[in-house]
């Protein structure tokens, strides 16, 4: 086996309806499989959240350790969760049950494999689907999708279907070389720009979205486009002359 232990990241944030049963579909999908596995919640809730996933930890045995996150933020979530994963592959998921566990199995038999770093599910045709697509959502993601596959992937090279979904398997050496910091929504826009320019074998898979519990996302594809092209961009081609002392000096 290329790893023994696996960590889940799954952010959280007002998940307290939706917690128990992730966890849940969680335990069931892991079950039998020969790792050991910890589930790592980074938490920014002001619910019962925490406490009822070391409740449903306990009850169905799974390795839970919540980590109290002191601002919002999706990428700031995903990347204090990983810093604090010990696995040696990490696999980011969302907590509202879109992102469905019985992927989990195959990420990891196609991680098995050894020629990728990455397995990443993908919602869109001809891979996948999504039971959240409407037209701002499916036409946004495919725009983003467009972009960064025409400034990273090339003429010639592996061309992604899905860069915005975020629910996949990283071995940590690949996490390490794409060093993410996008603190946003931005967050996947950035993990895909990064693992095509620096060429990080990756491979796609079959993935249904589900309609999230409470019927509503908490990203509104729309609001957010623009900064997606903006991460994509700045990706592409570095901050402004001008303005990258000043961000060296904030990021000290």
């Amino acid at each position: 086996m290329r790893v023994k232990k696996v960590s889940i990241v799954m952010p959280t944030r007002n998940e307290s309806e939706n917690i128990n049963i992730v966890l849940r579909l969680i335990s069931k999908a892991i079950s039998g499989l020969p790792y050991d596995f910890e589930v790592i919640i980074p938490d920014y809730s002001d619910d019962e959240t925490p406490h009822l996933a070391r409740k449903a930890a306990e009850k169905y045995g799974l390795n839970l350790q919540v980590i109290d996150v002191d601002k919002p933020g999706r990428g700031y979530a995903m990347i204090m969760g990983v810093n604090h994963a010990t696995g040696d592959a990490y696999i980011l998921m969302d907590a509202d049950i879109s992102h469905d566990p019985k992927v989990i199995p195959r990420f990891l038999e196609e991680f098995e494999k050894g020629d990728v770093e990455i397995v990443s599910a993908s919602r869109f045709p001809p891979i996948g689907w999504s039971e959240e697509h409407t037209f701002f959502h499916y036409w946004g993601n495919r725009f983003s999708t467009f972009g960064i596959n025409m400034l990273f992937a090339g003429h010639g090279r592996l061309k992604l279907t899905d860069t915005e979904n975020g629910y996949c398997l990283f071995s940590k050496r690949a996490w390490d070389i794409i060093s993410l910091d996008a603190p946003g929504w931005t967050f996947e826009a950035q993990m895909f720009c990064r693992i095509l320019k620096y060429r990080i074998p990756i491979r796609e898979i079959k993935s249904l979205e589900k309609k999230r519990y409470g019927n509503y996302a908490k990203l509104k594809v729309m609001k957010v486009i623009w900064k997606i092209a903006a991460r994509v961009i700045l990706e592409r081609f570095g901050w402004p002359r001008r303005y990258q002392k000043d961000r060296r000096d904030t990021t000290k």
